[in-house]
């Protein structure tokens, strides 16, 4: 019975969600090696294309399974929601690269994934919702307007 309780502490202590969205990114096609050093690969990718300032810390690293031709995502958590924003900042530099130009994606919930598709959907489907577009940021902007601020689409109620 105790080694029953042990197990269940040590399992309750360990934290719940490691790669919490406020501090992980993804990895989107970054090649796969049977003996690779995975934090070594990342810490390369940063390197090489953030080029930030102070270092950053790795909290945690998991390449998932492939669900398809190409190799699987790569989670990386981050000490803080700080350095996130420092790398993804600094990813600009590795679009010139051709291995690493659409490697990094800002880790989000299922749910907020699905409540960004679903708003899509509802935009285009809005008489002139064609007009706009969500940006990467998440703002909702006039196309043609690219570098403009522009007001959200607001929904006119009929008379």
């Amino acid at each position: 019975m105790s080694q029953l309780e042990e197990k269940i502490k040590s399992h309750h202590s360990r934290p719940s969600n490691t790669f919490d969205p406020d501090v992980s990114i993804v990895l989107m096609g970054l090649s796969y090696d049977e003996d690779e050093n995975l934090a070594a690969k990342i810490k390369e990718v940063i390197e090489e294309g953030c080029a930030c300032d102070d270092g950053v810390t790795l909290v945690a690293l998991e390449r998932l399974r492939a669900r398809g031709p190409g190799p699987g995502v790569v989670k990386v958590a981050f000490a803080s929601a700080k350095e996130k924003v420092a790398v993804l900042r600094g990813k600009t530099n590795l679009k010139s690269q051709d291995k690493f130009k659409k490697v990094f994606r800002s880790a989000k919930s299922h749910t907020e994934r699905v409540m960004e598709e679903n708003f899509k959907v509802l935009l285009h489907n809005l008489p002139n919702g064609s007009d706009y577009f969500v940006s990467g940021n998440g703002r909702v902007l006039r196309r043609g307007d690219r570098g403009a601020r522009a007001p959200a689409a607001s929904v006119r109620s009929c008379r």
